[in-house]
C-alpha cells in the first residue's frame, strides 16, 4: 500500500495494492488478507458471524472465507476469477471490510496498516460526519483536536491547555478557539522541523522526524477548515490526528504501551454516533471524554520525554 499525496492537501488518494495471489488452475486464483479487530471477541462467534456475512457478499466472481485463529485474528481468504480486474477485487472486499467494522467487530489492522487508512474507510468517515448537523461538525472535529492539543503542546515546549479548551466546546465558537490554539502550537513548531512542510509520503517505517512535518500539514488543513468547514478538510484533520498519535506509538512509545492510535481510533467513532444520536446537548459529555484522552496523550508523552526525543532527531538531521 503506498500513500499519494498530491492534489488538495485536505485530501489523501490511498492507493491499495492486492496481495500476491496463488495460481489455482481452470482461470481461477487465491488470495489472503489478514484481518485484525480493535476489540477482542470469541474467536468462535467472530468466525460465524463474519462468515454470514461472507455468505451473503460472495458472487460466483469471487468467493470469501473466514478463518478466525485467535480472539481478535481472522484470515479472510478469497477464491476469485483471475480475468477480475484488480480494482473490482478491491471494491468487493472493501464492502465486506466494511460491513465486517460496522455489523461485527471494529477491524483495526488489514494486513499491516491500520483500517482508517484503506479508502473505503475513508469514506466511511466521512458518511459518519455526513450525517451530523452541519453546526456540529467542528466540534467533532475540535474533540479530536483536544486529545491531540498535548502531544502538540508538548513539543512546542508549552503548557497544555487540553482542559480548558475541552471545556470551551460546549460554548457558542467555543470549537473555533480549540482550532485557533492548535494551529498557534503547531506554528510553533516550524522553526525546529526547518520551515513549510515537506510532501512527502509518510508511512509508518519512516523515521521520527516525519511526526513534524505531518504536524505541520495538519496545521496547514486546519487553516482551510477555518476558512471553509468543508466536510473533506475536517475529516481530513482527524486523519492526520490519528496518523500522528500512531506515528508517536510506533517511533517513542516502545518504552510503553501508549495505544493512542487505538484510543483515537474509538474516540472519533464513538464522538460521532453520540452527537449524531445526541445533537447539540451531546457535546459536553462528549468533551469530557475527550479530556480524559488528553490526559492519557500528555502523560505518555511525559513519560516517553517525547520533547526530548524530539528535539534530537531534529539536531540530528541538520
Amino acid at each position: 500500500m503506498s500513500f499519494d499525496w498530491k492534489g488538495s492537501r485536505s485530501t489523501r488518494v490511498n492507493v491499495v495494492s492486492w496481495p500476491t495471489s496463488e495460481n489455482l488452475g481452470e482461470g481461477r486464483e487465491r488470495a489472503r488478507w489478514d484481518l485484525e479487530t480493535l476489540e477482542e471477541a470469541p474467536a468462535q462467534e467472530l468466525e460465524r458471524d463474519v462468515s454470514f456475512l461472507a455468505g451473503q457478499d460472495s458472487q460466483d466472481a469471487m468467493h470469501v472465507e473466514f478463518e478466525a485463529s485467535g480472539p481478535k485474528i481472522l484470515t479472510m481468504i478469497c477464491d476469485y476469477d483471475s480475468s477480475l480486474p484488480e480494482p473490482m477485487r478491491i471494491e468487493a472486499v472493501s464492502v465486506l471490510w466494511r460491513s465486517i467494522d460496522e455489523r461485527v467487530a471494529r477491524l483495526w489492522l488489514i494486513g499491516s496498516v491500520p483500517r482508517v487508512r484503506y479508502p473505503a474507510f475513508m469514506r466511511q468517515r466521512r458518511d459518519l460526519v455526513r450525517i451530523l448537523p452541519v453546526g456540529l461538525q467542528l466540534n467533532w472535529l475540535a474533540l479530536s483536536l483536544v486529545r491531540l492539543e498535548p502531544l502538540v503542546a508538548v513539543l512546542a515546549g508549552k503548557t497544555s491547555d487540553f482542559q480548558r479548551l475541552a471545556e470551551k466546546i460546549s460554548n457558542d465558537g467555543g470549537e473555533r478557539d480549540v482550532l485557533r490554539a492548535v494551529i498557534n502550537n503547531i506554528s510553533d513548531l516550524e522553526g525546529l522541523v526547518g520551515g513549510n512542510p515537506v510532501r512527502r509520503r509518510i508511512s509508518a517505517s519512516q523515521g521520527k522526524a516525519d511526526l513534524g512535518n505531518l504536524l505541520l500539514e495538519l496545521g496547514g488543513v486546519l487553516i482551510d477548515v477555518r476558512k471553509r468547514s468543508d466536510l473533506d478538510s475536517i475529516a481530513g484533520c482527524t486523519e492526520r490526528v490519528f496518523d500522528a498519535l500512531h506515528l508517536v506509538d510506533s517511533e517513542y512509545g516502545r518504552q510503553v504501551e501508549s495505544g493512542l492510535a487505538k484510543l483515537e481510533d474509538r474516540s472519533w467513532w464513538r464522538d460521532a454516533r453520540k452527537l449524531a444520536d445526541g445533537g447539540a446537548g451531546a457535546l459536553a459529555a462528549a468533551a469530557m471524554e475527550a479530556s480524559s484522552c488528553a490526559e492519557r496523550v500528555r502523560s505518555t508523552c511525559v513519560e516517553v520525554d517525547l520533547r526530548s526525543q524530539f528535539l534530537n532527531v531534529g539536531n540530528g538531521d541538520r
